[in-house]
């Protein structure tokens, strides 16, 4: 008999020893969620807002996990929910759908990058310019942030699309990734190089004549002939 999801987690949180979330435990975490996905609503009040509307990201608890701890996520709040507006960095427009979206800071631990120090002292070394520090996003919702990485995925592919075909030498657009030539003939010319390559090689690797030619019978006479005498 098959479970449902629900029923599969009430039997794990009572084998962990978790207690059941109240109602209005489960209400928080639906407006968390709905807040995390796409920015619609505040985190902590559950208040819609309007697609311009600035937001404040922050990291708030989920409650306790299933192995211990606390759960956390980034959600939106509202201007109400925010605090204090010194604690955020920004605001920046949302790379997807620019509206204006302020960021609590992150806690960055320091620790020696022994690689990057080693290619920062061979650029160095040999007189080139120091590498570009990667750019964070910006984004206001997980929404937001796949559309973005969506469309420069997209795009990466699209460019790869067009390439010149080695028979001919014309650009053409591929309907496959994979594609090498503009068309059939092209495909087929290139196709009959490849054997043709491919015979030649091997006719070279032999040299001499075969053994069923009539030259071949005749070395083989020959030799049987001196062996004999």
């Amino acid at each position: 008999m098959s479970k449902s999801l629900k029923d599969v987690g009430k039997n794990l949180r009572a084998s962990l020893g978790i207690p059941e979330p109240t109602d209005k435990e489960r209400a928080e975490r639906k407006i968390r969620w709905r807040a995390q996905q796409t920015a619609e609503c505040c985190g902590k009040c559950g208040l819609d807002l309007k697609p311009d509307d600035p937001v404040w990201r922050t990291r708030i608890s989920l409650g306790p996990g299933f192995f211990g701890g606390r759960r956390r996520a980034i959600v939106p709040l509202c201007d109400k929910c925010k605090g204090t507006s010194d604690h955020y960095e920004g605001p920046r427009p949302c790379e997807s759908c620019g509206r204006p979206v302020a960021n609590e800071p992150k806690v960055k631990i320091k620790r020696v990058d022994y690689a990057a120090r080693e290619a920062r002292d061979w650029r160095r070394f040999h007189g080139l310019p120091e590498a570009p520090e990667k750019q964070s996003h910006w984004f206001c919702s997980e929404r937001c942030a796949k559309r973005c990485y969506g469309s420069k995925e997209r795009d990466g592919r699209a460019a790869q699309r067009f390439k010149v075909c080695p028979v001919c030498g014309e650009s053409f657009e591929a309907q496959r990734l994979d594609a090498k030539t503009c068309s059939s003939p092209c495909r087929q010319k290139a196709y009959r190089r490849r054997v043709t390559d491919a015979t030649c090689g091997d006719i070279d690797d032999h040299a001499g004549p075969p053994p069923n030619s009539r030259n071949g019978r005749a070395d083989a006479n020959d030799q049987s002939e001196a062996l004999e005498a």
